[in-house]
């Protein structure tokens, strides 16, 4: 990025070190973050513009899907623990 003057361009969260995504997506348009350290030194990240991606309904079924069987298992354990009695020692 040196060569374009330190323009990165568009990237989701998972194509870059997780540190650096995650000051970067905490950031509005427009704002300047705090020097933070990544394995790859130290960094300042300006956020000059955003993009939302919106994913179809079928490259998000199984995601939707695995959310929905999570929070039924557990909305199961958290029933069976209520109506259990189960004492520690």
């Amino acid at each position: 990025s040196g060569k374009k003057g330190g323009y990165l361009g568009y990237f989701t969260k998972d194509s870059k070190n997780a540190q650096f995504t995650k000051e970067a997506f905490k950031l509005e348009k427009g704002q300047v973050s705090d020097v933070f350290e990544t394995p790859f030194g130290y960094e300042i990240v300006k956020v000059t513009n955003k993009k939302t991606e919106q994913k179809s309904l079928e490259d998000s079924r199984e995601e939707i899907v695995n959310r929905i069987l999570a929070d039924k298992y557990l909305d199961q354990v958290n029933s069976l623990r209520e109506k259990s009695d189960v004492q520690r020692f």
